[in-house]
């Protein structure tokens, strides 16, 4: 029998949680990235990620990021130069069941400005979209 005892599951449209359907049945969050892949190189190699060891390099140093922030960079990254929702975001940092103000996504990213830009009132890297969200700068 079924993890769900045979009932039909209705998901909410649109349907884009970042997850698999397995996973969102079994309440499991991952990051979707390319299995042969476990390290990345974006803008031009200036940022790296290592998805196996969940470290964040900025032109060859280590940037200590919270799992939070971590989890958001990945899902900029996966969407290189297309906006990702500010709700898309919100539900990779704390799961699709998790309902907060926007406001509070705004805070995170000032973090990562801070921490990824040189000059995070001018960003350049991570980019707002008014109205639709943030991407990431294409490389």
């Amino acid at each position: 029998m079924s993890k769900n005892g045979g009932r039909r599951i209705r998901l909410p449209l649109p349907f884009n949680t970042g997850l698999s359907y397995k996973a969102y049945l079994s309440g499991q969050r991952t990051v979707n990235r390319p299995r042969n892949e476990s390290i990345s190189s974006f803008l031009n190699g200036m940022l790296t990620i290592n998805y196996d060891t969940h470290e964040v390099f900025l032109r060859g140093k280590p940037v200590k990021l919270t799992p939070i922030e971590y989890k958001i960079i990945c899902q900029l990254v996966k969407s290189e130069g297309s906006v990702v929702s500010s709700a898309t975001l919100l539900h990779s940092g704390w799961g699709p069941d998790y309902r907060a103000d926007p406001e509070f996504l705004k805070k995170y990213i000032h973090r990562l400005r801070c921490k990824i830009e040189q000059d995070p009132a001018a960003p350049k890297v991570i980019l707002t979209e008014r109205g639709m969200g943030y991407r990431i700068a294409k490389s």
